[in-house]
């Protein structure tokens, strides 16, 4: 495992939530548009329409791709997360590559006296070394 296929799971996670708020307004926006033909038909409406359904479908066909590579990553990370023997080692990057909490949050849940950067120097060299 490396760290940029931890790193990836964060960024599949975001993007999954961009692509969402895109969707959730090109809906907002076909809503207005199906209001606007409700009292009265406009020439070029329909297509408009249509154009934005299929830009709609798109968008969802994409949405439905990234949680599948994010459901791919996820179940590769946890097979070598199982891998790891020490528990405290696993936490740490459950909770900072799964989860995606900052390193002063992982510093916290451990809640032991170790600051941030000692944590993030941790799982850097086990990184290294394995």
């Amino acid at each position: 495992m490396t760290k940029r296929e931890l790193v990836q799971l964060r960024s599949i996670r975001q993007e999954i939530e961009e692509l969402k708020g895109l969707q959730k307004e090109m809906i907002n926006l076909l809503g207005e548009s199906g209001r606007q033909m409700w009292g009265k038909e406009r020439a070029g409406e329909a297509e408009r329409l249509q154009a934005l359904g299929a830009q709609l479908d798109s968008l969802n066909d994409r949405i439905d791709a990234r949680r599948h590579s994010l459901a791919k990553a996820y179940r590769h990370t946890m097979d070598w997360l199982d891998a790891i023997p020490d528990s405290e080692l696993r936490r740490i990057y459950m909770l900072r590559y799964m989860m995606g909490k900052s390193w002063q949050q992982v510093a916290n849940a451990l809640g032991n006296t170790a600051s941030s950067d000692a944590v993030q120097i941790r799982a850097k060299r086990f990184l290294q070394k394995n």
